[in-house]
């Protein structure tokens, strides 16, 4: 027959028991006596006061964490309910000061949803080896620990790699601690500025530093900042680094070379005699034309170098000497990877009709800088507006008032429309007149054109020149159709009034 203790409904019969037998019914107990926590944490609290045998009182929640899994919403449950449970009137522990004592407790609580917030309190962010996992884990920030570890080397080493804290906020004592200082480099090399001068000298240290982020350079000593192999590792993580090494180690073809491999951006920090170095300057132009500025003299006439740089950037012939800039050949490189460099080359060439053709191809403002001989010139005009219409505004005057050519920059582009024949505005206005918002001040004060506008619709008058607005005659015109009377509004102030005044002594006498 079964044992009617183990098989109680419910705990309460433990209240009655002696602590002797009270540890050998917990002992026994199966854990669906379990189910419901709740009710055993109850009964446990209802009879702790009872019982004087600490070790016999802790069996029950050790009984419940052996029993339960670890993950489970009843485990938690048990955590809240030992969190300041006295297990005794005196001098015992509380329950979450007995967990943190158990080991089969602490490593439990990192897969708990409830980790992250209960290991903020007390004991929990006492316990050293807790908090430095609970760290590693980013569950825990240094302002989360208890005060006692918050100077704790160990711990501080934890929270500076889980990037907890930064090493500028640390002691001066712990930013010349070389183990704080590397693990924090480690995560971010740019920490080195805050590290002591006698760990801003140290190889190890550095090197650490300039393999995370090659710019920390900057911060390492003197010393180290002319040490070959503290810039090449700076080099080899960020070219530009090369800015903060030793006058030295910048005229070192090897570094140099290193260098640009990781950023062509580097030509510009190497020595006077690297930028003379045609295979160094070679590299650096293949990646972006415009390191060109930061070549030699002597390599700025350099043909191969030159068209190499303007075929990857053609504003780059900026750089290139007066020879370079009227080669024909490096010229129309330049044009066809950027029209705009028409400006930059010789005034033989922006008269050269294929040049001129090759730029306006691309980017038809380029037009601008072509001689005034192919500014009339109907086939370097018609390229220049058929992409950009804008561009007809550098034409001349001629074929400005070309109306063919007005009505194809007018296509390609509604800013084009001040610059067209006035005779092409009125015949475009006339067929929309809302165009009239677009064609500049000038034509906006043009009577004939804004009646053409006004014509087609009486909303172009919101568009008319304040003295076309206060124009009895084209306010008239504007509000004369059926249903647009409302028009009035955008006439004067002036116009306003009188023709209100006239309508309604007209009614009045009608």
């Amino acid at each position: 027959m079964a044992n009617p203790i183990i098989v109680a409904p419910n705990l309460t019969f433990l209240e009655t028991l002696h602590d002797d037998l009270l540890e050998t019914v917990v002992k026994d107990l199966p854990i669906t006596q379990f189910c419901h926590l709740r009710a055993a944490c109850t009964t446990f609290e209802k009879f702790v006061k009872a019982s004087k045998t600490f070790q016999t009182l802790m069996a029950i929640p050790d009984r419940i964490i052996e029993q339960l899994p670890s993950k489970s919403f009843c485990f938690q449950e048990a955590i809240h309910f030992f969190r300041q449970f006295p297990l005794s009137p005196s001098t015992q522990p509380t329950g979450w000061e007995y967990m943190v004592t158990r080991q089969q407790y602490i490593d439990a609580l990192p897969g708990l949803e409830i980790y992250k917030h209960i290991v903020k309190e007390a004991p929990f962010n006492e316990h050293k080896k807790l908090v430095i996992r609970s760290i590693l884990d980013g569950c825990l920030s240094l302002a989360d620990v208890h005060p006692t570890l918050r100077e704790d080397k160990d711990v501080i080493v934890a929270a500076v790699s889980r990037k907890k804290v930064e090493l500028s906020r640390l002691s001066e004592q712990l930013r010349d601690d070389k183990d704080v200082v590397l693990a924090s480099v480690s995560q971010n090399g740019l920490a080195l500025q805050y590290a002591s001068e006698r760990l801003k000298d140290d190889k190890e240290t550095v090197l650490r530093a300039v393999a995370q982020d090659g710019a920390a350079l900057q911060f390492a000593s003197k010393r180290l900042q002319d040490d070959e192999d503290v810039v090449r590792a700076a080099a080899s993580n960020n070219g530009t680094a090369l800015k903060f090494a030793s006058e030295r180690l910048r005229d070192s073809r090897g570094i140099v070379r290193l260098a640009l491999s990781k950023s062509p951006y580097a030509l510009k920090h190497a020595s006077q005699r690297l930028r003379d170095d045609r295979d160094l300057v070679l590299r650096a132009v293949a990646r972006d034309g415009h390191l060109l500025e930061h070549a030699s003299m002597r390599l700025r006439d350099d043909r191969e170098i030159v068209l190499l740089a303007v075929k990857n950037k053609g504003y780059s012939l900026q750089y290139a000497s007066s020879r370079l800039q009227d080669d024909r050949e490096i010229a129309l490189a330049a044009v066809r990877n950027c029209g705009g460099a028409l400006r930059l080359v010789s005034k033989k060439l922006q008269d050269d009709k294929e040049v001129v053709l090759a730029a306006v191809s691309g980017y038809g403002p380029a037009l601008e800088y072509a001689s005034e001989r192919l500014q009339d010139d109907r086939e370097v005009v018609e390229t220049a507006i058929s992409k950009y219409g804008i561009a007809i505004q550098y034409a001349s005057k001629r074929l400005r008032e070309d109306d063919d050519l007005g009505r194809l920059a007018f296509t390609n582009g509604k800013e084009a429309l001040p610059f067209v024949s006035k005779q092409l505005i009125r015949a475009i206005v006339s067929e929309n007149g809302h165009i009239l918002a677009d064609v500049g001040k000038e034509l906006q004060d043009d009577t004939d054109v804004v009646m053409a506008a006004i014509h087609e619709t009486g909303y172009a008058l919101k568009y008319a020149s304040r003295r076309l607005q206060d124009d009895e005659d084209v306010v008239q015109r504007a509000i004369s159709k059926p249903h647009q009377q409302y028009l009035i509004k955008y006439a004067s102030k002036r116009l306003q009034r009188d023709l209100v005044m006239q309508a309604t002594h007209d009614s009045q006498i009608g």
